[in-house]
């Protein structure tokens, strides 16, 4: 595929950090794919509930006109804008005991992610495990998040890691995001040549994910998915 490998395969919450090869697998992104629930604003929402409403605020006013000029879509890199401001969100939690975040992510899964959860996907995802298939979210969002909301289907993930030191987040991310080529490069550590079962994804950020998949579907596609599912002939879920 010629994917350059940036970092090891994150396997915090993986079964195990190998695939057998008669098991077929399938990946699907998180964020506007398995939900319309948008996790930066879920992490705000518990600032504000638990007396930390300045901290997120000292965050935010400075960043507002470029908060708007992305919402317009006057941004030149609106995927580096997106890391950024998540990387500024996940530093109010510096000093957080692993415990501490831990009920953060399940607060944030529970009253921003879940509710707002893409069913008719979910669903697709329960029948590929009943089919004994493996299913991996693949996603940037901070691992314990994002685990936190496959357990809930029974399925695994691979997430974007947090710097830890002496227990504590120090509010550091560890970087790339699993984001964008990333995305397959941590599936060819468990993959390392053809086609995948199947794939879901949201955004022209999922395309190299998807490529890879015998089966991919775009989820609610944005412009550039959408064009490139007409093309290909891709599955679409409205």
């Amino acid at each position: 595929m010629g994917y350059h490998l940036q970092m090891p395969l994150i396997d915090t919450h993986l079964e195990h950090s190998w695939h057998p090869d008669h098991q077929e697998l399938v990946i699907s992104d998180m964020e506007g794919t398995l939900s319309n629930g948008v996790t930066w604003k879920g992490l705000r929402d518990w600032l504000k509930q638990n007396g930390r409403s300045w901290d997120f605020y000292r965050f935010y006013l400075p960043r507002l006109p470029l908060g708007l000029a992305y919402n317009f879509g006057w941004v030149s890199d609106p995927q580096a804008f997106r890391e950024r401001w998540i990387v500024g969100i996940y530093r109010l939690f510096s000093g957080f005991s692993l415990v501490e975040f831990d009920a953060v992510a399940e607060w944030v899964v529970e009253n921003e992610l879940w509710p707002k959860r893409n069913q008719t996907v979910i669903d697709e995802l329960l029948a590929h495990l009943e089919a004994e298939r493996r299913v991996i979210l693949v996603s940037g969002l901070a691992e314990p998040i994002l685990s936190k909301f496959a357990a809930k289907i029974g399925a695994e993930s691979i997430g974007t890691q947090q710097e830890k030191f002496d227990g504590r987040f120090t509010g550091k991310m560890i970087l790339p995001f699993t984001t964008v080529t990333e995305k397959v490069n941590q599936v060819r550590f468990l993959v390392d040549e053809g086609e995948i079962f199947g794939a879901y994804g949201d955004s022209g950020a999922d395309i190299h994910l998807l490529k890879i998949a015998k089966n991919p579907v775009a989820v609610s596609p944005d412009a550039e998915l959408e064009k490139q599912a007409q093309a290909a002939g891709w599955r679409t879920i409205p």
